[in-house]
C-alpha cells in the first residue's frame, strides 16, 4: 500500500514472501517467511529516493529473523 504524505513524498508498505533458492537450478526450495519493506520516498522528475527498512520474519509471521536499513535510489526507465 502507499500513501501520499505531501507533494512528491510517499510512504510505502510492502509485504513479500521470501524463499531460499537452490543454487544449481534457481528453484525455490525453502519458505523463509514473510518480509516487510517500508519506504518513504520523494519523487523528483524521473528519479526518487529515500530511506527504507526491511524486516524478515520466520514462517510464523511474528519471530524476527533479521533486518536491514538503507537508502533506495531509482531512475525511471523508459520503453525506448
Amino acid at each position: 500500500v502507499w500513501e501520499q504524505e505531501n507533494w512528491g513524498t510517499f510512504s510505502l508498505n510492502h509485504w513479500a514472501l521470501a524463499w531460499d533458492f537452490d543454487k544449481t537450478t534457481g528453484a525455490p526450495t525453502v519458505f523463509v517467511g514473510p518480509a516487510n519493506i517500508q519506504e518513504r520516498v520523494t519523487v523528483d522528475g524521473n528519479t526518487f529516493s529515500g530511506p527504507f527498512s526491511l524486516t524478515q520474519y520466520a514462517p510464523d509471521g511474528t519471530t524476527v529473523l533479521g533486518g536491514v536499513k538503507g537508502v533506495v535510489n531509482a531512475t525511471r526507465v523508459t520503453v525506448n
